[in-house]
């Protein structure tokens, strides 16, 4: 018998709220999370693409996402994607990240290289900035870019 809109209960008599807030998973009193992570992979393009996982992906989860068989980590400005109220997230991409990585290679489209992921780069830049870090005159990241959140 429901008591309220917001209460439940549960076959063996036990009453818990259920609240879903937009973007988030089903959550309840009890902290039973239906989606615990969302994997996001960034591409190139600027198409996003997200997975739903029950506990935390690992990198043999992302490295087929990504193209690669080895990820280098770091951190970028990207508030959507961050737990954090300073809006950074870390980043996983193609550790070789140069001009021939696997996957965006085109030799019509890009005859020199990679696709330069520009909203990544951006990011990165944007954290950079704030943060007093620094990179190389023209460092870029490139191809697909995997970005980890838990739910809560």
């Amino acid at each position: 018998m429901i008591k309220t809109k917001k209460h439940i209960d549960l076959l063996d008599g036990e009453s818990y709220q259920i609240r879903k807030i937009k973007d988030k998973p089903i959550t309840s009193d009890l902290g039973r999370n239906m989606i615990k992570f969302k994997l996001h992979i960034l591409k190139p393009d600027g198409e996003v693409s997200s997975h739903d996982y029950d506990k935390k992906p690992t990198f043999q989860d992302i490295y087929p996402l990504v193209g690669c068989t080895m990820l280098q980590p770091s951190t970028a400005y990207l508030p959507k994607y961050s737990n954090r109220k300073d809006g950074y997230a870390e980043f996983y991409m193609d550790e070789e990240g140069g001009p021939m990585i696997i996957g965006e290679y085109d030799k019509k489209k890009n005859p020199k290289g990679a696709i330069v992921n520009k909203n990544v780069t951006s990011a990165w830049y944007n954290w950079q900035e704030k943060t007093g870090h620094m990179s190389l005159k023209g460092d870029k990241i490139h191809g697909n870019v995997a970005v980890i959140q838990k739910c809560q």
